[in-house]
């Protein structure tokens, strides 16, 4: 069978050297797939359940590759939502899990000579580069019982200046100012 006739999300039929074992397709490539084999057994560990024939699992962590001239069947295609939580699954397993905050912008380099992004995708993404600097831009609001505590400390903090400055003076026999006014050589 040829690449043209599969697509990621299909479920397909694949002659291996122990038998006929199904595969769920996660990508296709010029000449083979990548894959996850499906079984009826549950896997140690990073399993993902799909229905297939009936309820299978494929582990996570386990892509394998199919090649086009191996497949000997179709089985189904999977809903849109059901293969995009396998693809995050697959990437929690791999540890290819990405804090957005410190991945670097996915950068669009168009095909050929012109630009194959349509207008709406381009207006989008400008959107939404505007919407992350506006989000930059804004200072997160502070508490107002955070002001409170600090008003608190600085007075504290004052207090304790101007009783360490009366004991300076009084030990090096100088008379501070008791009108309570800074000395501006102080600061």
């Amino acid at each position: 069978m040829n690449k043209g006739e599969f697509l990621e999300k299909d479920i397909v039929t694949v002659e291996c050297t122990n038998g006929a074992q199904d595969f769920l397709l996660l990508k296709c490539h010029e000449d083979y797939a990548t894959a996850l084999l499906l079984r009826d057994k549950k896997y140690k560990e990073n399993n993902i359940k799909v229905i297939g024939r009936s309820v299978m699992y494929a582990d996570a962590g386990r892509p394998a590759y199919v090649y086009y001239d191996k497949i000997s069947g179709y089985v189904k295609t999977i809903k849109d939502q059901e293969f995009t939580d396998i693809q995050a699954s697959i990437a929690k397993a791999m540890g290819l899990v990405i804090d957005r905050e410190t991945a670097p912008a996915p950068e669009y380099v168009p095909q050929g000579s012109e630009s194959t992004v349509p207008e709406e995708l381009e207006m989008l993404c400008k959107q939404v580069a505007n919407c992350c600097k506006k989000l930059d831009d804004m200072q997160p609001e502070v508490p107002q019982e955070n002001v409170e505590k600090l008003k608190t400390s600085i007075i504290r903090l004052e207090a304790e200046r101007d009783v360490y400055k009366e004991l300076f003076m009084m030990a090096n026999g100088t008379k501070g100012d008791n009108d309570g006014s800074e000395n501006k050589s102080e600061k």
